[in-house]
C-alpha cells in the first residue's frame, strides 16, 4: 500500500542519517542476488511440483510427496544458486551451522 512505501521511505532515510550512510550499492546487490536466487528457486519448486502432480495424482498422500519434493528441491536450488551468486549471507550461514565451541 501506499502507507507502507511511505513508512519505509522515510524510516530508510532516517536510518540512512543516523548511521551516515546505508551502502546503497551493496544493498541494491544483495537484493539483486537474492531475487535471481528466488526465481530459480519459484521456477525449480514449481517444475518438480508439476511433474510429481501429473505423475503421482491428486490424492493427499501423492500430494504430500509432491510438495515435500519441491520443498526440498527449491531449497536446494535456492543453496546452489546463492553458492554460484557468492551471496556473502552464506558465510554467516555456515556459520551458524557450525557447533558452538
Amino acid at each position: 500500500s501506499i502507507a507502507s512505501v511511505a513508512s519505509f521511505l522515510a524510516l530508510a532515510w532516517y536510518l540512512r542519517r543516523e548511521l551516515g550512510g546505508m551502502e546503497g550499492a551493496r544493498v541494491l546487490d544483495g537484493i539483486v542476488r537474492a531475487t535471481i536466487a528466488s526465481a530459480l528457486l519459484a521456477a525449480f519448486a514449481w517444475s518438480v511440483w508439476h511433474v510429481l502432480d501429473g505423475a503421482l495424482g491428486q490424492g493427499l498422500p501423492a500430494q504430500l510427496v509432491a510438495v515435500t519434493a519441491a520443498l526440498v528441491g527449491a531449497l536446494a536450488a535456492y543453496l546452489a544458486a546463492a553458492f554460484a551468486l557468492r551471496m556473502p549471507e552464506l558465510g554467516a550461514l555456515a556459520r551458524l551451522a557450525r557447533p558452538l565451541r
